[in-house]
């Protein structure tokens, strides 16, 4: 038996993130994504009728014959899940009867007139109707949200006294939205300027420009081209350590090291043990450092390029542009997440090796470069008393230390899922904490199993059943129809996703957070 619910029940709404609703706290499922679209329409209009015609247009690009039947079964579902008094048909068409102050959008309109861009972006938990199919994301009145919001990122990016760091951060999210406008590009470009991340400028100024070329054929208008001149124009400071180093100090000191000794060297290493904080941490004690962030490159990306931007060069050719950029300089050169562009990376490194003679190569990645000369060091994640160590430094609790060492345990002592369990929420537990840092990983576990090839991810997902070391005769059972497993192994080994294990003769060992997603791309 279906309830219908009352007019005087708390219901809340949402069209940023997805269509979603709430009552008395709990969310309420809204059906699928036609239902939902129906809904969403109401939501935008904000309290204003909408013709059935106009509801139509909305859910579909093309209305079916009985499109008119349909809508009416939408809306007779809708009125069981919120209420047949909140969903009502006035002589204009069908209505949300609410208060407009429990839906999201509204309450970033309001607070957005108010002037309060920091709270107002605070309630966009994503994109516009992000649940809802392409065709209906592309409705006028979803895109006239869209500019809504990009016109207050640019608003707030002005404001006086605004926070940079949120700035930063709402530009570079609404900028996915609004690929192609060089107003707001020429703006986050300022902004990455102004808080000294030169290189970003440069490479965002580098990308909207191809990207206008290749999309619409023009060049960079006034605005963008004066963005792109400040970005030029600013200076360039030492890279600082982005995220603090706990128990590091040997591995910094074994560092430096190997650095002064070698031409080109590669610090190796699974997802978030923390590569870019000790190349950062070594980077801030050279005289003179150049930092290229090479994460947000894709497969094909021009390292050349990305390089020649953090030094605020432009050339036609950025190869051949890249040694006369450096010859003169006595350097530190990190190139940072190269796991992606390995290729590009070793030949760029080769080519500064030889020609550059003062100029040292640092590279992070998951993998080696392969170059001849090239020495190799892999961090290890933390050991259990310093990746307590580095939780309580950021953790806004003082929980029990079984409690954090079982919390640490859990997460492998990977600084960057300690880090992420530190900044949770307050209220949560421990164990919550742990779960929502294992899952916050999926993304940099995701972009390693992304670069294998089939054998490799299915060695991987098999492997990741057993839970603790093994041993060859395991791969060799895990391995089965797939050919030369012991290479595959070494293969899995160099993507830093196995381990030598220190507690077993000639065994091998699987990070748990890596053995979740394994066990998920198993699954699947």
């Amino acid at each position: 038996m279906t309830t219908e619910h009352a007019e005087g029940e708390d219901l809340r709404f949402a069209v940023f993130g997805g269509v979603r609703a709430w009552r008395d706290g709990q969310e309420v499922e809204l059906g699928p994504a036609k239902q939902r679209a129906l809904l969403a329409a109401l939501l935008l209009a904000d309290g204003r009728p909408v013709p059935s015609r106009g509801l139509e247009a909305f859910v579909w690009t093309a209305p079916p014959l009985n499109a008119t039947s349909l809508i009416q079964t939408y809306v007779s579902r809708l009125r069981k899940i919120v209420g047949r008094a909140c969903l009502v048909l006035d002589p204009g068409g069908y209505r949300l009867r609410h208060d407009p102050a429990r839906v999201d959008l509204h309450r970033f309109r309001t607070l957005r007139d108010r002037a309060e861009l920091g709270p107002a972006f605070a309630v966009v938990a994503g994109a516009p109707c992000a649940d809802l199919g392409a065709a209906t994301r592309a409705h006028p009145a979803i895109v006239a949200v869209e500019r809504e919001l990009v016109e207050a990122a640019i608003a707030y990016a002005v404001a006086d006294h605004a926070d940079l760091d949120d700035v930063t951060r709402v530009l570079e999210w609404v900028a996915t939205m609004a690929p192609l406008d060089e107003a707001l590009f020429a703006r986050l470009i300022r902004v990455y300027a102004e808080s000294g991340r030169g290189s970003d400028a440069l490479l965002t100024y580098d990308r909207i420009r191809r990207r206008l070329r290749d999309e619409l054929g023009v060049l960079p208008g006034p605005e963008l081209t004066d963005a792109h001149r400040t970005a030029l124009d600013a200076p360039s400071p030492q890279p600082a350590e982005t995220t603090p180093l706990v128990g590091r100090r040997r591995e910094l000191q074994a560092l430096a090291e190997t650095v002064r000794d070698s031409r080109v060297t590669t610090l190796v290493g699974p997802p978030g043990v923390g590569k870019t904080a000790v190349a950062l941490a070594l980077a801030a004690r050279a005289e003179d450092a150049v930092v290229v962030r090479l994460g947000e490159l894709a497969e094909d990306g021009d390292v050349a390029a990305a390089l020649l931007a953090s030094v605020g060069v432009a050339a036609a050719d950025p190869v051949a542009a890249v040694p006369a950029a450096l010859r003169d300089r006595r350097a530190l050169l990190v190139l940072d997440g190269a796991e992606r562009v390995v290729a590009a990376c070793a030949a760029l490194a080769g080519v500064i090796a030889y020609e550059c003679p003062d100029v040292t190569v640092l590279v992070t990645s998951r993998r080696p470069l392969g170059l001849p000369g090239e020495e190799v060091r892999e961090l290890a994640p933390l050991d259990m008393s310093d990746a307590a160590g580095l939780f309580l430094r950021g953790a806004r609790r003082s929980p029990t230390d079984r409690d954090v060492a079982e919390l640490c345990r859990r997460l492998d002592g990977l600084p960057l899922a300690i880090l992420r369990a530190a900044a949770g929420p307050t209220g949560a537990s421990l164990g919550a904490l742990a779960d929502r840092a294992l899952d916050s990983m999926a993304e940099p576990v995701g972009r390693s199993l992304a670069l294998l090839t089939p054998d490799q991810r299915t060695l991987l997902a098999r492997l990741a059943l057993i839970d603790g070391p093994f041993t060859l005769a395991d791969v060799e059972w895990a391995a089965r129809e797939i050919p030369e497993p012991v290479t595959v192994l070494g293969d899995l080994i160099e993507h830093s996703l196995v381990h030598r294990a220190s507690d077993i003769e000639d065994g091998y060992r699987i990070l748990g957070v890596i053995r979740k997603f394994g066990l998920a791309d198993h699954a699947a």
